[in-house]
């Protein structure tokens, strides 16, 4: 669990954002599904995603759940493809 407390130069800002911002390996709307699933709060209170901070707000992160949500969010496809042509420059299938 990862705590902030918001700064006065850090007031105003949208709390999806900041977060954005300040954890440059994870995307705004994927800490915005962050917030709608409650993985994150303010003050021991579940926000949305646009809220805007306030000097003295304590986030409470559980980046172990954002983390799960980047991780399970994109899977392969399993199809089948048919190679035509392949060289070092290029690669034709039929998909």
């Amino acid at each position: 669990m990862k705590k902030i407390i918001i700064s006065k130069k850090q007031t105003g800002q949208r709390l999806d954002k900041f977060l954005a911002n300040n954890f440059k390996i994870y995307s705004r709307s994927l800490w915005q599904q962050g917030v709608n699933k409650g993985f994150l709060s303010v003050n021991n209170k579940k926000v949305v995603p646009n809220y805007r901070l306030k000097e003295n707000d304590v986030l409470k992160i559980d980046l172990a759940k954002v983390e799960k949500i980047k991780t399970t969010e994109l899977k392969p496809a399993k199809i089948k493809l048919t190679i035509i042509a392949e060289t070092n420059n290029f690669l034709i299938i039929n998909k």
